[in-house]
């Protein structure tokens, strides 16, 4: 599965302003600036299923870790995950991910432990398409200044408030980092 792109994103004092992502596999260039999100030359508008029975949420968990440190708790919350969504991807790629949110091909994601160069630039492109990008650490959701910077994060599209998913943030984002 090709699924790695190249991800750059642009910040001045702190703040991203320029975001892009190009998936060379599928030759999709997504990409954000202060007009809006883009798919090539075409406008993104994200959108997408807001009831979990018919939506599709990418998500990289339960990792290893989780297995060794609560392996039940990892193990039920994924089930619950799985009972409750249409569809569950594991894409392996945070900024792919998050762009196909910002394009409405996902309707969700979350992942715990990803870097600033794997999110700066696809968060910024999903909030500019319309979308929420939000991130959590010590169980509570931090404030969007320089939120790139941070390890957890869950993304959906308009009008999506998932509360497994919220609620499994909340949860792992409490775990100590490696």
């Amino acid at each position: 599965m090709a699924l790695w792109a190249v991800s750059i994103g642009v910040a001045l004092d702190g703040e991203i302003v320029v975001g892009v992502v190009y998936y060379a596999a599928n030759d999709h260039l997504f990409w954000a600036d202060d007009r809006g999100a883009f798919l090539g030359e075409e406008r993104m508008h994200s959108w997408g299923f807001t009831d979990p029975a018919a939506a599709t949420v990418a998500c990289s968990f339960p990792l290893p870790r989780d297995l060794v440190h609560e392996p039940e708790v990892s193990l039920a919350q994924f089930a619950e995950v799985t009972n409750q969504f249409a569809q569950i991807r594991a894409l392996g790629s945070s900024c792919i991910a998050l762009c196909w949110v910002a394009a409405g091909w996902l309707d969700a994601t979350i992942s715990f432990e990803a870097h600033s160069w794997d999110v700066a630039a696809s968060a910024f492109i999903v909030r500019q398409a319309g979308g929420s990008y939000r991130t959590y650490l010590h169980g509570e959701e931090l404030p969007a200044t320089r939120d790139y910077e941070n390890p957890h994060y869950y993304a959906s599209v308009p009008g999506a408030s998932f509360e497994i998913l919220e609620r499994i943030m909340r949860h792992q984002s409490k775990r100590p980092l490696p």
